[in-house]
């Protein structure tokens, strides 16, 4: 981003923009409830276009169409935006979840659930332990009661086989026997399911529950669907 071009940027604008590149792509209805949150609908909506479309036209964020329907892009119609440099063109709907935990987080910050401290997504979030790489799809750190916890984030479409967690359990459980002591206790690895069909995303949170059941380490990890994920962390 050229200098000149940030001075003269509001801090509300300076917020989209670092919103943006650190979610990787969000939707238009993400950022109103992240940096819109004073006025009528109405009134908040036109600001938001109005700051979007300057900062769009700026080459500050870049535009995608969002012609994907449901879900938690919005809806359809409206844009998308992410860093003017990314190579993407169509909704990422992994992206567009991970943006809404991150979101939701936010939401329930405001509302005094924790203090978050940290969040990073990928490749951000990637670390290594001992010899092994941790690819989680998003990192945060919470402060609640004085307490601190380290989470990591296991996004789940639904599409993944026992196998497939199996392994993920066997990387991270891996991990943990090298973490490092000055790093405090090891992030507790919790798995978010995100599927258009209620049913298979219960099928799917039962699927890797009986794994994380069949795990010796199984008190690192948990499961829940998208929807509970909010609460998961503050238990």
């Amino acid at each position: 981003m050229r200098s000149f071009a940030v001075r003269r940027l509001s801090p509300r604008d300076q917020g989209v923009i670092e919103t943006v590149h650190l979610l990787g792509q969000v939707s238009a209805g993400q950022l109103l409830r992240l940096h819109f949150v004073d006025g009528s609908p109405v009134t908040r909506g036109t600001r938001m276009r109005r700051t979007m479309t300057r900062l769009s036209e700026r080459g500050l964020v870049a535009q995608v169409p969002n012609r994907w329907i449901g879900g938690y892009g919005g809806g359809s119609g409206g844009y998308l935006y992410q860093a003017p440099g990314s190579r993407s063109r169509t909704h990422r709907d992994h992206r567009i979840a991970i943006a809404e935990l991150y979101v939701r987080a936010i939401e329930a910050e405001r509302a005094g659930q924790f203090i978050m401290t940290t969040f990073a997504c990928e490749p951000a979030c990637y670390c290594r332990v001992g010899a092994l790489d941790l690819k989680p799809d998003a990192a945060l750190t919470l402060s609640r009661d004085g307490a601190r916890r380290h989470v990591f984030i296991e996004l789940d479409r639904a599409t993944e086989t026992a196998v497939q967690i199996t392994s993920k359990l066997t990387v991270y459980g891996t991990a943990e026997r090298s973490w490092p002591a000055e790093g405090g206790a090891f992030p507790l690895v919790l798995f978010v399911v995100s599927h258009e069909l209620t049913l298979g995303e219960q099928r799917q949170v039962d699927l890797i529950a009986r794994a994380i059941s069949r795990h010796p380490a199984r008190e690192l990890f948990a499961v829940c669907p998208f929807g509970e994920a909010i609460d998961q962390l503050v238990r």
